[in-house]
């Protein structure tokens, strides 16, 4: 083949999981149904995204795979709430009100998400027993490992 496709530097979306993404899609749609299609981008606060992707999660943990109201896997619903925050902050919708107080929590994860492209990458505090941190899995340039599950 010789022809020519210059993909560099854009996003990977060939890393998508098509099926996973086909069941947030269901639980988008029961939501549409729900609430009226794009609700969420009216604004509200944006905690209330948190708290209902913490309940599915906690449903799933609790060994209930299923949502009562909509049939569909928690993780589905928690996924859908987590794009439609992550929605919201990229287009600032609706109200930040998250806790502001102190003490700031600090810990690789939290330097790790505030790095940004450009800069040089952050670090981690080496602990008396850690080894050097290892590319991450999903090849970002991030330097953090993902724990092992």
């Amino acid at each position: 083949m010789s022809g020519i496709k210059n993909d560099a530097g854009k996003p990977r979306t060939d890393f998508l999981p098509p099926l996973p993404l086909v069941e947030v899609a269901r639980a988008m749609g029961h939501g549409a149904l729900k609430y009226d299609p794009w609700n969420y981008r009216k604004g509200f606060k944006r905690t209330r995204l948190l708290g209902a992707a913490l309940r599915h999660l906690f449903a799933w943990a609790a060994r209930e795979d299923k949502d009562p109201d909509s049939g569909l896997s928690h993780l589905a619903h928690a996924a859908a709430s987590c794009l439609m925050l992550l929605d919201m902050e990229i287009l600032d919708v609706g109200e930040d009100d998250r806790w502001r107080g102190e003490p700031k929590v600090e810990t690789p994860y939290v330097r790790r998400v505030e790095w940004l492209p450009g800069e040089p990458l952050p670090t981690p505090d080496p602990a008396p027993s850690a080894k050097t941190p290892k590319p991450c899995w999903c090849g970002s340039p991030h330097g953090f490992e993902v724990p092992a599950g």
